[in-house]
């Protein structure tokens, strides 16, 4: 597990430094090197540690312009992995449709869903010995109401602060504030393009 998560780390940073941002990669690397999350979790056996590797895909296919790894990774996430990352993929769900390359995208959408459930369809069946897909089981019982909250445990929304704080560290009020940040930085951008009689 823990090379899965260097190779697809290693190609975020990589997809990052072709971009032009070598300092933005280096940053990158280090907070990545040195996450105490990062380093438990990238060998963890769980749903979630694929996913992530996935979704470590996803970012380094949308750095890099392809569409094609981003949407295989968000589906084999979802399919295969973990299906509340459903709600993660969303993101890259609309970069997708905004990149422009609508059919194609929709091509590479349906035959990566059709193949991923029906691959999932098989084993499901053979190894239940019964028709079975456990994207079905897993939304029947956890989404749409049959399961039981008690099951895992319903957490307040400070649990889910206090374990940011602790597993990301400073990355968690630079994740926070990063949307503040970029508004503030395209109003600077864009007063400084009136400003010199461009605009």
């Amino acid at each position: 597990f823990a090379v899965a998560s260097a190779f697809t780390e290693a190609t975020l940073v990589q997809a990052l430094a072709r971009r032009k941002r070598g300092a933005e990669s280096w940053v990158l690397l280090c907070l990545l090197a040195t996450s105490s999350a990062m380093f438990v979790a990238s060998t963890t056996f769980l749903p979630g540690t694929f996913s992530m590797y996935l979704f470590t895909l996803a970012a380094a296919g949308v750095l890099s312009g392809r569409t094609g790894l981003v949407i295989a990774s968000c589906a084999s996430s979802v399919i295969l992995g973990w299906s509340v990352t459903a709600i993660a993929a969303l993101p890259y769900a609309i970069w997708v449709l905004c990149s422009g390359k609508f059919t194609q995208s929709f091509n590479i959408a349906m035959a990566w869903g059709f193949g991923l459930l029906l691959a999932t369809f098989a084993f499901d069946s053979f190894f239940y010995g019964k028709r079975a897909l456990s994207l079905y089981s897993f939304l029947s019982y956890n989404v749409f109401g049959s399961g039981d909250s008690a099951l895992y445990g319903v957490e307040g929304p400070s649990y889910y602060f206090k374990n940011g704080a602790i597993n990301l560290n400073l990355l968690l009020p630079l994740s926070l504030a990063a949307p503040l940040l970029m508004a503030f930085r395209e109003m600077y951008a864009r007063a400084g393009h009136e400003s010199s009689g461009l605009g």
